[in-house]
């Protein structure tokens, strides 16, 4: 159980080096760079180590293994591989074309997503192993992460995206 409680705690760590983004940049007249001091790659790979170490572990329920299986794939593909991209992107600052804060937009929903089949996952993995205590805080995580993030996020993401399209259709 040690092993798993640092599995978990590799998650956190890499889920705050995420969320938090400490950057340096300098822009003259819309362009310029951009600096991450602790770049989100390094926290998507201790997401990973954690997630694939956890999912190895046997269990009755089968939703557990899907579960987890969706965030591997959203931290390591989704994530790890695509912040290489946004590092590279964003390094430079310029005026980019409206498909690639599209793209980026779409592919930050699914990673969101990612985290709230995790927590489904980590309510799985409690309910099993009878950990109470830890299954009430999963599951006001989970909502909580769904209400007051997520949902919220991807209605704006969504409006700011149909108004995006609407002027561009409109003054092209």
């Amino acid at each position: 159980m040690i092993r798993q409680i640092r599995n978990i705690n590799l998650i956190f760590w890499g889920m705050l080096i995420v969320i938090f983004d400490f950057s340096l940049s300098s822009t003259t007249n819309g362009y310029g760079i951009k600096f991450n001091i602790i770049n989100d790659f390094v926290g998507s790979i201790l997401i990973f180590i954690g997630l694939s170490k956890i999912s190895k572990i046997k269990l009755i329920d089968t939703s557990f293994k899907s579960k987890m299986n969706y965030g591997l794939v959203a931290s390591f593909i989704l994530y790890s591989l695509f912040s290489i991209l946004y590092s590279i992107s964003f390094f430079f600052i310029y005026p980019a074309p409206e498909y690639i804060s599209t793209i980026k937009n779409l592919l930050d929903i699914a990673i969101d997503w990612g985290f709230v089949t995790f927590s489904g996952a980590m309510i799985v993995l409690t309910t099993e192993t009878h950990l109470n205590n830890s299954l009430r805080r999963w599951i006001t995580t989970k909502k909580l992460f769904i209400w007051i993030y997520f949902l919220p996020f991807a209605a704006l993401t969504f409006i700011s995206e149909m108004i995006s399209l609407i002027n561009t259709y409109r003054y092209n």
